[in-house]
């Protein structure tokens, strides 16, 4: 009878024991995710606001709220999604240079919709560092 309440008393506590270290892993796992997810967001919703129009034969920026991206991108580096953080690093460089070529009228609009909206899309397809599936590191 002793044996049947030790077997029990041990199989009860290495499922507690399981279930705890399961349970925090997977925690973890999806606050990294959903961490990364938001940080690309941001950068893609700060790609979103820019607003333009066509004017006298240039391109005038009426509202750019892009300053942020170089943030979002030092982030994804400092958590661990280096080539993430360096993709939207890139892509917001190539932003800006063009509608610097815009705002000096050497591009037109649809060349600066072309350019935004590969930045959006390049964002977009950037996946998070299989780094996040390890149990150590930056939460």
């Amino acid at each position: 009878m002793d044996s049947l309440f030790g077997n029990i008393a041990v199989g009860l506590f290495s499922g507690i024991v399981a279930g705890l270290v399961t349970g925090f892993y997977s925690g973890l796992v999806v606050s990294r995710f959903v961490r990364f997810t938001s940080l690309c967001s941001e950068a893609h919703r700060a790609m979103n606001s820019i607003e333009y129009m066509q004017e006298h034969g240039r391109v005038m920026v009426s509202r750019n709220d892009s300053s942020a991206v170089p943030l979002v991108a030092a982030d994804l580096i400092y958590f661990g999604h280096k080539s993430a953080g360096i993709r939207v690093d890139e892509e917001h460089k190539n932003v800006a240079d063009a509608m610097l070529k815009a705002e000096q009228g050497k591009l037109e609009v649809k060349d600066l919709e072309e350019v935004l909206n590969q930045a959006r899309h390049g964002i977009r397809r950037t996946r998070p560092a299989l780094r996040i599936l390890l149990p150590w590191g930056r939460v």
